[in-house]
């Protein structure tokens, strides 16, 4: 058939993709195409039942002999094999026996993969680009893979010094890449086996392709030539029973089956170092190409390389390509991993008794580009206080509403009042700079005077969510040591009996012969908020005046800007966070900046069905909660009918793939992706819906700067699964004691 040049790569891919129904064709489909009047392509679709790589060699040389033959008029003379592949399908299952049978090799070598990968981690955390979906679409794409001839002489004296095949410190190289990018210290590969344990298997057309899981740890921060030495040890174990079939181990093991993932393994690495299949068609210029155009995937990546060697066995380079799932990644992506593999292999070639995490991972130039991208936007001119804001805010819109909750509301003038006076009893009494105001307070309107109350009288807030058992807020005193409490009538129990308790809703109003409050600074505490901690026990974290202006000064920019020019108004936020979790000042901030505050009470905040309806009922614009909850609030219709909020604040827990993209889909909403520690004034990162296709967790605020880290304190590439860390005007210490 004629095939333009031009079209040959589509032709082929078209072919190969067609696959071969064994049913009714035979195994092995041939193509001649006309590329030209003296150049042409035959194309041979082989099936896996029928051959496999090793086949391609005698299959060439089949058809040479052929081709030869039929030249002069005969038909080929080729010799007896020695050996059919039936003869020797039932030769290699008599030897395995039956897997029933305990004593049986087959069994005895089940028993050994059994033991190997038990506990294995099912799945490797890959750099992806896009989540894995549901199913596998099976494309897949490839990027060259190119290991010089210096490099290719290094690897292998650094086997040979450790009896290790060129292919162990090939894995062990891979193994220290996989991990370097987050994949964690236990790791298995796969690879192929050519299953020709006999020489009279040489010559032999058929599928003897086995697979095996080859798995290597890296824990304790080995050198390159110990984790060669853990390579060797497991390629042996994993080699010295490559004759169970992969399909029946997968069975034995009873991996977690997924449409979407490859068992046991999804990154495979094949080396091959038999001679390249060449055909020899008389006086014709013949060149072969193995597997051009096929665009399938069957593993997350797959490192193809082809050992070449010159005159004398001399190392003379591997080339191959990087397969990729393009369900996954971009070739982009693709690309960087094959380049990051080769320059991780120099270095740790170059000097292999150092450790790995030492290994300089970054590619020449990536350094500076990701201290270019790790900087957030440089935004002077944040104020010192919120405060400062909010006086403003109270100037521009006094007569606005503030704050509700339940059936009552303050203005801003009101607010504004009510927080002065609570401010001068409190430093009438003593409070300012360097104490602390605790506030065990119910979700209403009393919230937000006491917050504003505190921070104007130059003390640290520490709020104290009433639902806390007694343990906790006893330890959360104890620690932060609170000159004075702030509550109501109803809660007075639920503080140790020796704190000096004001009640809120008995306190005068009028309070104008008290003195001003000192005003706070900017490195003066905002509040102090407890976490889990990392044992378990609360921690408090000291949060500056500073740190929470650059936060409202940033979300200016980034989220209550962008929303109100959406909605052309200022905006009814919810605010249903507990009080005592840092994610509640970001509702707080909102109000600061002029919008309307709504306090949802209890039990309607963690009643999801109920929430929703006060939500509709209010003509709520913006709500902040955890991804897990907002998945409730949108099953229960949070956005039918093209109504609902427009600003979805989502944090506290890992946002999934599928959330996001229902949210994109949501007209006129944007969603927020806010992540941050506690440590760094509630959001460090932020990502927006219609900036970001995938759910990643975004750039630093203004003002600081955030960098993926490893386990050394090292940059890692984009992509890498590692922790972060964030600089900037974040909090100045944690526990009372590092206050003073």
């Amino acid at each position: 058939m004629a095939c333009p040049e031009h079209d040959l790569e589509r032709v082929i891919a078209a072919e190969a993709g067609r696959g071969l129904d064994t049913s009714v064709e035979t195994p092995l489909r041939v193509r001649l195409l006309r590329v030209g009047d003296r150049d042409h392509v035959l194309l041979l679709v082989l099936h896996h039942i029928a051959g496999d790589g090793w086949s391609l060699g005698p299959l060439a040389r089949d058809l040479s002999d052929a081709y030869s033959a039929r030249s002069r008029g005969r038909a080929p003379d080729w010799e007896p094999l020695p050996v059919q592949y039936a003869d020797h399908t039932l030769w290699r299952n008599e030897v395995l026996g039956a897997d029933d049978d305990p004593g049986s090799e087959l069994s005895r070598q089940l028993a050994h993969w059994r033991e190997a990968l038990r506990g294995a981690p099912e799945e490797t955390v890959l750099p992806v680009d896009r989540a894995r979906p549901e199913r596998s679409s099976g494309r897949g794409g490839s990027v060259p893979l190119r290991l010089s001839s210096e490099l290719h002489e290094r690897l292998g004296a650094l086997g040979d010094r450790h009896g290790a095949s060129l292919f162990m410190v090939l894995n062990a190289g891979l193994t220290a890449l996989l991990s370097r990018l987050g994949a964690g210290s236990d790791l298995t590969v796969g690879t192929p086996t050519a299953g020709r344990t006999e020489a009279e298997l040489d010559d032999l057309v058929g599928f003897f392709v086995n697979t095996v899981a080859i798995r290597t740890r890296t824990s304790g921060n080995p050198t390159f030539d110990d984790l060669v030495i853990r390579s060797r040890q497991a390629c042996l174990a994993a080699f010295a029973h490559q004759d169970a079939p992969f399909d029946r181990v997968v069975e034995e093991l009873r991996p977690t089956r997924l449409g979407s993932r490859p068992p046991l393994f999804q990154v495979m690495l094949a080396l091959q170092n038999l001679p390249a299949a060449r055909a020899s068609l008389g006086d014709l210029d013949t060149t072969v190409m193995d597997g051009v155009g096929t665009r399938q995937a069957k593993f997350d990546l797959t490192f193809n390389l082809t050992e070449h060697l010159g005159s004398g066995g001399v190392a003379d380079g591997l080339l191959g390509d990087l397969e990729y799932d393009a369900d996954l990644f971009d070739e982009g992506t693709a690309r960087s991993i094959a380049a990051r593999f080769t320059h991780l292999l120099a270095v740790l070639a170059e000097a292999p008794e150092r450790a790995i995490e030492d290994a300089e991972l970054l590619l020449p130039g990536e350094r500076a580009e990701l201290d270019e991208g790790s900087a957030g936007p440089d935004r002077p001119g944040a104020a010192d206080s919120i405060l400062e804001a909010f006086e403003a805010q109270v100037l521009c819109t006094p007569d606005r509403t503030a704050v509700v909750a339940g059936d009552h509301s303050l203005t801003f003038a009101e607010l504004d009042a009510r927080a002065e006076s609570l401010a001068r009893l409190l430093a009438d009494r003593g409070a300012g700079p360097g104490s602390t105001v605790a506030t065990v307070l119910p979700r209403s309107v009393d919230l937000a005077v006491a917050l504003l109350g505190v921070l104007r009288s130059g003390a640290a807030l520490l709020p104290v969510d009433t639902s806390y058992p007694r343990e906790r807020i006893d330890h959360m005193f104890a620690d932060a040591r609170p000159e004075h409490v702030l509550m109501t009538t109803g809660h007075r129990t639920r503080v140790p009996a020796d704190s000096t308790v004001l009640y809120v809703d008995a306190l005068p109003l009028d309070t104008p012969t008290l003195r001003v409050p000192d005003r706070p600074g900017p490195r003066d505490t905002a509040y102090v908020v407890y976490t889990s901690g990392s044992t378990g026990r609360p921690k408090g974290v000291v949060v500056e005046h500073r740190s929470l202006a650059n936060l409202l000064h940033s979300h200016r920019e980034r989220v209550f800007g962008p929303a109100v020019a959406a909605v052309g108004r200022p905006l009814r936020v919810a605010h249903t966070a507990g009080v005592s979790f840092d994610a509640s000042w970001d509702p707080f901030l909102w109000m600061v900046d002029g919008h309307e505050l709504h306090i949802v009470q209890d039990p309607v905040r963690g009643d999801a069905e109920r929430l929703v309806a006060l939500l509709r009922e209010r003509g709520v614009d913006a709500v902040e909660t955890t991804p897990s909850y907002a998945r409730q609030l949108v099953a229960l219709g949070l956005f039918d009918g093209g109504t609902g909020p427009r600003v979805l604040a989502l944090g506290g827990e890992p946002v999934d793939a599928r959330l996001w993209a229902e949210l994109r889909e949501v007209p006129g909403l944007t969603a927020h992706n806010l992540y941050g520690p506690t440590e760094c004034t509630v959001d460090s990162v932020t990502a927006r819906s219609d900036d970001e296709a995938e759910p990643v967790i975004g750039g630093p605020i203004a003002n600081t700067g955030a960098r993926v880290l490893d386990g050394g304190l090292r940059p890692v590439p984009a992509g890498s699964s590692e922790s972060s860390t964030s600089a900037g005007p974040g909090s100045r210490a944690v526990t009372s004691a590092a206050r003073g």
